[in-house]
């Protein structure tokens, strides 16, 4: 699944969002975003008026993981995933 480059204007935007990478998947006809947020309170938060933003309606699938520690982006890592968000996004 290509991973595009970081959408860094959503981060600013909103409270608590790390990076948001669109995603495409041209196989399976899928494409949006993979959100990485500093809480799932910011998430509950913030996601609907993203969803809003990004696709005019709520997200039609939705799955949450919680990372025990999400290490900040290393310099040249445009997307800023953590190492394993990154390998789940590439299996």
């Amino acid at each position: 699944m290509p991973v595009a480059d970081s959408d860094s204007s959503s981060v600013g935007e909103f409270p608590g969002l790390r990076t948001s990478p669109w995603l495409t998947d041209p196989t399976a006809d899928r494409q949006g975003l993979a959100l990485l947020w500093d809480s799932a309170a910011s998430a509950a938060c913030s996601l609907p008026a993203l969803a809003a933003k990004a696709f005019g309606h709520a997200p039609s699938d939705r799955w949450a993981f919680e990372l025990d520690e999400a290490p900040q982006p290393k310099p040249g890592d445009s997307l800023g995933l953590p190492q394993e968000l990154s390998l789940l996004l590439h299996a």
